[in-house]
């Protein structure tokens, strides 16, 4: 969860945040850390974006009845996040949810990437850098930032 920053008094915002992890996406050495810290996730999203009909926020006052508002969230999450997690045990399970692509830049390239479809990921990153080219960002150090050592000689 994470509040809202116009949070005060009684009245403020939440939203409800998805974070994956993908011990095929762990690119440090060494093993992953069995729980992540400062909140990194491979793939991460809004409920309301990867749920239809779900909300991307939630207000909240006092006059909210928190028992239904809490039970609403929990269906949404156990139906719309953890049934379609139940079948999801590797990378390659994700591809069946739709989620992949909710996320325009980052996780669709790493994706393609761990999945051996480097072609893909070079289109992917030749995307992201003439989108935030702008930023000065450059293919090179895309392909760096998001260790796709295979793509290295590519892009040189």
């Amino acid at each position: 969860m994470h509040l809202s920053s116009c949070n005060w008094g009684s009245t403020g915002a939440f939203t409800v945040h998805v974070g994956l992890q993908f011990d095929e996406m762990w690119c440090e050495p060494g093993p992953r850390p069995s729980l992540s810290k400062g909140g990194y996730a491979d793939f991460h999203s809004e409920i309301g974006i990867l749920v239809p009909g779900v909300p991307r926020s939630f207000d909240v006052d006092r006059t909210i009845p928190i028992e239904a508002a809490s039970e609403r969230l929990a269906t949404w999450v156990m139906e719309g996040v953890v049934a379609p997690l139940d079948s999801v045990e590797s990378l390659a399970d994700l591809e069946a949810t739709g989620w992949k692509d909710v996320m325009p830049w980052s996780f669709p390239t790493r994706f393609a990437y761990h999945m051996g479809r480097d072609d893909e990921a070079a289109r992917l990153v030749r995307v992201e850098a003439d989108f935030f080219a702008d930023r000065g960002l450059t293919e090179q150090e895309i392909i760096e930032r998001y260790r796709l050592h295979r793509l290295r000689e590519r892009s040189a």
